[in-house]
């Protein structure tokens, strides 16, 4: 303390020179960014600030309120709300704020250490101020390229980090994508259930009323009522299934309630084929999991850079200003040092990022072979998704709606059974379950194409595609003649 109340230039001016000194010698020091606006440029892009930075209008935004109010709700409609609210995609987000933190604390130069020290203070009683005492201060002084390396290294991991985000948030659209599809299949499906079953209570009335005037024996009441209850119960399956569904969706959204009825698309009846060479090229070009890995692959080569730049040790400059003994004569230090790297020369950490690197250009490889591998599994599922409802809408369907027709043709001519009309209907009505069916594997197949491939116009129905008959247009069941 009587340091200061003597000397108080001496001590101000050697903390100056110490501080000026590091500034002078070092190179490349600038003054980075502050917290608030490294904040800011993450928002910018599309990262919240930490919770305990948002105010109250950011943290109040639900998926509820996002909702369209009224009319469709389209897959866009539902892309848009995973994109703000999905927490997948928020802690992927959360990771850019991460690797951006430990970019701007790469960029700070390190701290002086400030010290007071006596020395010279011989033994015994009252002889505390005949020592040395000084007052100092050293800055580390960076010679060599370890900050710029380690900068580099850090936005290296910043870009990993971006990448990441876009491999999630291709996954989690592509989950939207199939069960947006899911439901608008069910929903078609649930649409032609509805149609089966009037014309089953219409055959199962008819069945009873032959059964009661005694002109038709009581199987035929028993197999219609039969294919009632199945009919009922694929329903029940269809709504429980439905229900189920929509609550993932609405998980995968945020939380907002889905209205199946609102939701907006189609199942297309007459799907194109697709290119699988185009898709292999298009994988290979934009995949954002190939990009992430490229990322990763720049960054281990500046991890590698960084850590060989840490062989090259700091330089210490060291200055102070005190006083000697009871004269208070000021005396002045000034110094310089640094670690010499006989021992540790980072040889094992320069050794394990060297194969951290070539592990890097390996797993690229790996993943680049495992996307086309699952490109070609899902490609090979569309096409043969696509074949067969082609051959059901072409070739099936039509031969079942004929046997159905002539049929009850038969049957108001004398000439085939009750029975035979049954199982007429039955197979029509199988034939156009399994067009919808396929048609549902088709859009399954097709987002899942999107989810590898990420070709928006994957998830786009053919112009001009044939819709399926409704079951509304079915023949009607031939109504019960006294005379039979």
């Amino acid at each position: 303390m009587s340091v200061l109340r003597a000397h108080p230039l001496q001590c101000g001016a050697a903390v100056i020179l110490a501080m000026c000194a590091a500034s002078c010698a070092s190179r490349g020091l600038h003054s980075p960014p502050s917290e608030r606006a490294a904040i800011a440029e993450l928002v910018g892009r599309g990262v919240p600030a930490p919770l305990d930075l948002q105010d109250a209008s950011q943290t109040a935004d639900v998926a509820s309120s996002a909702l369209p109010v009224d009319g469709p709700v389209g897959l866009a409609d539902l892309w848009e709300l995973a994109r703000r609210f999905n927490p997948r995609i928020a802690a992927a987000r959360s990771g850019v704020g991460v690797a951006a933190g430990r970019a701007l604390q790469s960029s700070l130069y390190p701290n002086p250490t400030v010290g007071v020290s006596s020395e010279e203070v011989p033994f015994g009683p009252g002889v505390l101020n005949e020592g040395s005492t000084v007052l100092s201060i050293t800055q580390p002084i960076v010679i060599g390229s370890r900050l710029d390396e380690g900068r580099d290294a850090a936005r290296a991991e910043q870009a990993v980090s971006e990448a990441r985000v876009q491999v999630v948030e291709r996954e989690v659209l592509s989950e939207v994508a199939l069960l947006h599809n899911r439901l608008v299949t069910i929903r078609e499906t649930s649409r032609l259930y509805a149609s089966l079953a009037d014309l089953a209570e219409q055959t199962l009335a008819s069945a009873q009323a032959r059964f009661e005037a005694r002109a038709a024996p009581r199987t035929e009441a028993t197999k219609a009522g039969i294919e009632v209850y199945r009919i009922r119960l694929l329903r029940t399956r269809l709504d429980k299934e439905q229900v189920a569904t929509a609550a993932q969706l609405s998980l995968a959204i945020g939380g907002a309630a889905v209205d199946v009825t609102r939701l907006e698309g189609s199942l297309d009846t007459s799907p194109p084929g697709l290119d699988l060479v185009a898709f292999q090229s298009h994988l290979r070009r934009d995949h954002p999991a190939l990009r992430a890995a490229d990322r990763e692959i720049d960054a281990a080569e500046a991890r590698l850079q960084a850590i060989k730049a840490e062989r090259t040790p700091d330089l210490e400059l060291h200055a102070g200003v005190g006083y000697r003994g009871e004269s208070n004569e000021p005396i002045y230090e000034l110094g310089i040092g640094m670690t010499l790297p006989i021992w540790d020369d980072r040889r094992g950490e320069i050794l394990a990022a060297r194969y951290a690197l070539m592990q890097a250009r390996q797993h690229r490889e790996a993943l680049e072979t495992d996307l086309l591998s699952r490109l070609a599994a899902a490609h090979g599922e569309y096409e043969a998704s696509r074949v067969q409802l082609e051959a059901v809408r072409t070739q099936i369907l039509p031969a079942a709606e004929q046997a159905f027709e002539q049929t009850t043709e038969a049957y108001g001519g004398g000439h085939a059974s009750f029975l035979d009309v049954i199982d007429a209907q039955r197979t029509l009505t199988e034939a156009r379950t399994t067009a919808i069916e396929f048609s549902g594997e088709v859009a399954a197949a097709r987002a899942r194409l999107f989810q590898i491939v990420g070709d928006d116009e994957l998830l786009i129905p053919a112009a001009g595609a044939p819709p399926l008959k409704r079951q509304d247009s079915l023949p009607t069941e031939p109504q019960y003649r006294a005379e039979d």
